[in-house]
């Protein structure tokens, strides 16, 4: 009988493969600051405080001689135009005498033989405050400052390699077929 005898062999395949390679680095960026101070400056003269109290002593009583002077003619003023109205209006009041009126001189006798009514109130003085005015003073003269900032950004820095991955074939297939005589 005749024997036929196959071998076979598979066919392989090989792969390397290589990793990738990651690699980042960020710098800082460049920042640069500058700035002024601010700045002040103060002139002026020594405040005075000039206080004029002269109404609230004349409403005391306390006057300089010119302003006494024209309050008393004042009243002596007012005191003469009283005594002239009242005056005519007793003459008018003797005049209507004729007119059959009678007791004029009584009635004027008793009216200007009585004392007159007095009026007072109550009041506080002095009723003006004193006046007061600032003299001098301080003047404050600002100047700002300011602040410059300038940034520079860095771009990062990055190191990339692709990872591989290679296939190829190792060991071919192959098949071998062998007779093989068994007769003899």
């Amino acid at each position: 009988m005749n024997n036929l005898r196959i071998t076979t062999t598979d066919a392989k395949i090989g792969i390397d493969i290589s990793d990738g390679y990651y690699q980042m680095s960020s710098p800082k960026g460049e920042q640069r600051i500058t700035t002024t101070d601010p700045k002040m400056s103060v002139t002026g003269s020594p405040v005075k405080v000039k206080i004029d109290s002269y109404q609230s002593w004349a409403e005391r009583g306390f006057k300089n001689n010119l302003d006494l002077f024209k309050h008393t003619a004042r009243l002596g003023k007012q005191a003469a135009i009283n005594g002239v109205s009242r005056r005519a209006r007793d003459g008018d009041r003797m005049a209507d005498i004729k007119k059959g009126i009678p007791e004029a001189i009584p009635e004027l006798a008793k009216r200007n033989s009585r004392p007159r009514m007095r009026e007072f109130g109550y009041g506080v003085i002095p009723k003006s405050k004193p006046k007061m005015t600032v003299v001098g003073g301080q003047k404050v003269n600002w100047q700002l400052g300011s602040t410059k900032i300038d940034y520079t950004p860095r771009k990062p820095h990055i190191n990339y390699t692709r990872g591989n991955v290679k296939t190829y074939l190792r060991q071919k297939e192959s098949i071998n077929i062998e007779y093989i005589d068994t007769r003899g």
